[in-house]
């Protein structure tokens, strides 16, 4: 096998549903930086921020569904690069993204509550923790916010994927939590920005809609063919 399909083939001999969710998820960040950094004209700039809103709590569920701990050594590399540079256009901006995600793999590393489900001899003890859990990290979002992307909430969306993989019976509710909480804060930044109503009504509506189906859709992989070696001509 050549160098090329073994590149092509090292995730496995199809795409999937997790594959096809990330591709939407940095569609909606490219789209959502060409208005942040002036590309499109200066009336898509809000529609363009709007569509970057879905990215993030895709990211996070897709950190949390993987079950990978291993951090690459590129993501401390991207995320300190990335940091230094945002820092030339926001003062006083938060660690970049990336070490939100060091943060998620790292913690659920550590921390054996990340596997829900293992520890059953008082079948109550799991589902208490997750009620006393989420609260915590969502009033911890305000101070953590300007330490790191996304702060705590990010966390919250990792632990919906954790939750989705491994079927847990509180998953739904965790999920729904979690976007009501995403939702009401992207609303209040909004607004205190002085965005347009109609326009964030739009975006709450589709990144509700979107984010829920895509949650709730990602119970198994979906697998997508790939093109056979004989279908591909790599030069």
């Amino acid at each position: 096998m050549t160098n090329h399909n073994i590149i092509l083939n090292r995730h496995g001999a199809y795409l999937t549903s997790f594959d096809l969710i990330k591709a939407l998820a940095i569609i909606c960040v490219f789209i959502d930086h060409l208005g942040w950094f002036g590309i499109f004209p200066s009336s898509l700039y809000e529609p363009a921020r709007l569509v970057g809103r879905i990215a993030a709590p895709i990211f996070f569920f897709l950190i949390g569904y993987a079950g990978l701990h291993k951090i690459p050594k590129s993501w401390y590399f991207y995320g300190l690069w990335l940091s230094i540079c945002t820092m030339f256009f926001v003062n006083n901006s938060p660690l970049n993204i990336m070490f939100s995600f060091i943060m998620c793999r790292y913690l659920f590393y550590i921390l054996p509550t990340a596997n829900f489900n293992k520890y059953n001899s008082n079948p109550y003890f799991n589902n208490i923790a997750l009620i006393i859990l989420w609260p915590i990290l969502l009033a911890s979002y305000p101070f953590t916010k300007g330490l790191f992307e996304y702060g705590t909430l990010g966390l919250l969306f990792a632990i919906c994927g954790i939750l989705q993989r491994q079927q847990h019976p509180f998953k739904n509710l965790w999920i729904i939590a979690t976007i009501i909480a995403y939702v009401t804060i992207s609303l209040y930044l909004f607004l205190s920005t002085n965005w347009v109503l109609s326009n964030l009504y739009l975006v709450i509506t589709l990144s509700t809609i979107v984010t829920l189906s895509l949650m709730f859709l990602l119970t198994k992989f979906i697998s997508v063919t790939k093109p056979t070696d004989t279908q591909i001509s790599i030069d």
